[in-house]
């Protein structure tokens, strides 16, 4: 049973000595949520890069993903010895009100209940599809297969005649680590994954929310999250779309904690940079966020007049995110040329450029997904209209900054949707079919979390009684 969770445990074992670096979460219950919850997707895409690098330098294997736990647990390591004697930065301290309330306690109960409403339809999908959906079967599920059965020709899933060749191998690789460890190709493993990337986007939200608004908004954002039927319906599947969307709300909730005490934490702005580019390690998707998030940085330094902090900033942030990119950048000598990319670079896409209604095409059937998308517009409508109408709008001024910052990084992500559609060489409508409403929920977690960061913080908070 124990092999089922392994890549769930190493993942956040290895998120874990990452973090605890830079961040001091205090609490008995806030510090392993809050290691679990970000430690995991993020040990995730950090054990898939180093895992690469492992088959580049021995034959993949058990051993490989051995060296690829204990190298970076030795950097941690050695890294916290470093830190210790030397006192370079501290941990930025983090801290919940953990005050009851009423309204606390039934927030936590619903959220209690929709987390097992959506457990019961993980299940579900379970069991009508074990193996998973069709990019969960051809892709993520097909390469952990290659990878378990013939490792020494692991260099094969980049062949031009697999689908997707260019697609990251992270997944792959930790389905692979599991089956390694029962020694069978157990259908479990990639489930247990899928459902911890659902839980820890959801419990990603909720901590980020409670750090800045409370544990009453942040329960709130959990259940909004977790009553999305399409998103939960996207775990069942075992699309990639999820683990990417709960990496996508992590690095924006450490982007925005890097600010939390005011001045800015350079330290937690570099691991939110490193975040960002390992998006790019789950989907392909993931890589304009780290543009998009130093273009938001500079809008912000320009209208809050902080123009001489963005170089600073931006500096921070790209420490963290250039050696990831850069890894990227090698391991993408060896496979083919990606498809959308492809596209950009045929001759007719001048000719689709100023296809007028190619482009209206496209913004009706990405407007239409966003609302009718079960998941999204419904929820995020009802965050915008009724909670800021009841609670009220605050922005913090320590907020102001990474606000704007998250909100150009999500806007960058939507506009390479649109981007990709655009150049794209498949048949435009069904593209459109089979991915638009994916992207979109993509986004739904970060969206949740920077709607609820507009909230007054204290419209949810318990009231002490007067003595």
């Amino acid at each position: 049973m124990l092999g089922i969770f392994a890549p769930v445990l190493l993942s956040a074992a290895l998120g874990w000595l990452a973090l605890r670096l830079f961040v001091r979460p205090n609490g008995a219950w806030l510090a392993p949520v809050f290691y679990l919850a970000f430690g995991f997707p993020l040990g995730a895409a950090m054990f898939g890069v180093f895992s690469f690098l492992a088959f580049l330098l021995a034959p993949p294997g058990r051993g490989a993903f051995e060296a690829a736990i204990c190298t970076p647990a030795a950097m941690a390591v050695w890294a916290a010895w470093l830190q210790a004697r030397s006192r370079l930065f501290a941990p930025l301290p983090l801290h919940i009100d953990a005050r009851r309330g009423r309204v606390l306690t039934i927030l936590g109960l619903v959220c209690l209940g929709t987390a097992i409403a959506a457990a019961l339809l993980l299940v579900e999908f379970y069991a009508a599809s074990p193996h998973g959906y069709w990019d969960a079967f051809e892709m993520w599920n097909a390469r952990a297969r290659v990878l378990h059965r013939a490792p020494l020709a692991w260099r094969n899933v980049f062949l031009s005649d697999n689908f997707h060749p260019d697609y990251p191998l992270t997944l792959s690789i930790l389905v692979d680590a599991g089956w390694s460890r029962l020694a069978s190709e157990a259908p479990a493993v990639p489930f247990a994954l899928a459902a911890a990337f659902l839980f820890a986007a959801a419990a990603a939200v909720a901590l980020g929310v409670a750090l800045w608004k409370g544990p009453a908004w942040g329960t709130a954002g959990a259940i909004v999250i977790l009553s999305a039927g399409g998103y939960v319906s996207l775990a069942g599947w075992q699309y990639a779309d999820v683990p990417l969307s709960a990496l996508l709300a992590v690095t924006l909730v450490l982007f925005t904690l890097a600010y939390h005490g005011g001045a800015v934490r350079g330290p937690v702005l570099a691991v939110a940079g490193a975040s960002a580019a390992l998006c790019a390690w789950i989907k392909n998707e993931g890589m304009p966020l780290a543009f998009g998030l130093t273009l938001g940085l500079a809008l912000g330094c320009v209208v809050l007049r902080q123009g001489r902090s963005w170089a600073r900033h931006a500096g921070f942030f790209w420490l963290g995110a250039a050696p990831v990119l850069a890894i990227l950048v090698y391991r993408r000598s060896f496979t083919p040329v990606n498809d959308v990319l492809s596209g950009a670079l045929d001759r007719s896409v001048l000719q689709k450029l100023a296809d007028a209604h190619r482009w209206t095409s496209i913004a009706g059937r990405y407007g239409e997904a966003w609302w009718r998308t079960p998941g999204t517009a419904v929820p995020l409508l009802l965050i915008v209209m009724v909670t800021w109408v009841l609670a009220g709008v605050r922005v913090e001024p320590r907020l102001r900054l990474p606000l704007i910052a998250s909100a150009c990084g999500l806007a960058s992500l939507a506009a390479a949707h649109f981007a990709a559609y655009l150049v794209t060489p498949e048949d435009l409508t069904w593209h459109l079919n089979t991915s638009v409403s994916r992207l979109v929920l993509q986004l739904m977690p970060s969206l949740v979390f920077v709607a609820l960061l507009l909230v007054r913080s204290d419209f949810l908070q318990p009231q002490e009684n007067p003595k």
